[in-house]
């Protein structure tokens, strides 16, 4: 077991996505492939977190759990950096690289250490590529209205909104309503 108070954390005392990063692979190196879920749960299980800290919910609409967010993120890193692989979908296993970086490191991997990795900087390289081809297409390119483009969508917004007010008009009350279309 691992004594979450021994992560990098939070001033709540939740350890942070990074925080996670040794807890993780050392979970991932006690089983050959692991199910997302079943993984997040055996890193939940070793750090042993508080019933507050593993009840604790984001404030925002969705109320997700907090630590396996985190968890998440942590996976996404070393899926990233090569640490961890996805044999399928949904599934995860430790490589050979994560093998040797946990047992060289232990609990004390980090963020840099992560980032540092080949394949990380790879992907980082690639991303950036791909921003800078996007940046290449001028504003004019993608924003390219036509007026018939705008008179069509005009057109269509009145004709849902007749549409929307008759409807309206039908379930109130049908006296009232063909004696407005006569008048009309």
């Amino acid at each position: 077991m691992i004594d979450y108070k021994t992560l990098k954390h939070s001033d709540n005392g939740m350890p942070t996505w990074d925080g996670f990063l040794g807890p993780l692979l050392q979970v991932a190196n006690q089983k050959e492939i692991w199910k997302r879920q079943e993984l997040i749960q055996g890193v939940l299980e070793e750090v042993k977190l508080p019933e507050e800290l593993a009840t604790l919910r984001y404030t925002s609409r969705w109320h997700d759990l907090v630590a396996p967010d985190r968890i998440n993120w942590a996976l996404s890193d070393l899926k990233i950096s090569g640490l961890l692989s996805s044999p399928k979908r949904g599934m995860y296993q430790i490589t050979d690289l994560g093998r040797k970086v946990s047992n060289q490191y232990g609990l004390n991997i980090t963020r840099e250490l992560v980032h540092s990795q080949p394949a990380y900087i790879e992907h980082q390289r690639k991303l950036q590529e791909k921003n800078n081809t996007d940046e290449d297409i001028s504003e004019d390119q993608t924003f390219e209205i036509t007026e018939k483009q705008i008179s069509n969508w005009f057109d269509k917004q009145a004709s849902d909104l007749t549409e929307q007010l008759l409807a309206k008009l039908r379930s109130t009350d049908p006296y009232k309503f063909e004696h407005m279309m006569v008048q009309l």
